[in-house]
């Protein structure tokens, strides 16, 4: 029977960690996302000439991104309420969103360029994050849920 219960209780803080851990993994899909759109966009503007409307709503069903990117845009929300995001990463996307479509074609390209720089750097910080503390929140959920076995034991 303590046997059983201390499996349990490794099992249970060992999947309470991953749970933790996944915000690290969400956040680097969120950028990853946003890199895509921008290449997408990029793409779209210069050799398509399709409209902002025409690419959102293509995409909308994708992912995550392109379903508050769709809601913020065309219900003019702007707000972005994810677990896994700063405030400073909160203000850089509501500030995109809000100056999405906003100016000619060369602007524009000119906006997504620069924007690309920073997103760059920020699904590099996210990549960085999800390998250090990824693995480190599961390690310590499982040596916790150890020492629980241990002690019912």
């Amino acid at each position: 029977m303590k046997l059983c219960l201390g499996i349990l209780l490794l099992s249970f803080s060992t999947v309470i960690a991953y749970f933790l851990a996944s915000k690290y993994v969400d956040r680097k899909k969120f950028y990853t996302d946003f890199l895509n759109f921008n290449q997408l966009l990029k793409f779209e503007i210069l050799f398509n000439k399709k409209t902002l409307i025409e690419i959102i709503e293509k995409q909308k069903n994708d992912s995550e991104f392109y379903t508050i990117l769709y809601d913020n845009i065309f219900n003019k929300h702007f707000y972005l309420n994810l677990n896994y995001l700063n405030k400073d990463d909160e203000s850089f996307y509501i500030s995109y969103v809000k100056n999405l479509g906003t100016s000619d074609i060369d602007t524009q390209i000119d906006f997504i360029n620069r924007t690309n720089e920073v997103v760059v750097d920020k699904f590099n910080q996210a990549v960085d994050q999800e390998k250090k503390y990824k693995t480190l929140y599961i390690k310590m959920g499982f040596l916790i849920g150890l020492m629980l076995m241990v002690i019912v034991l």
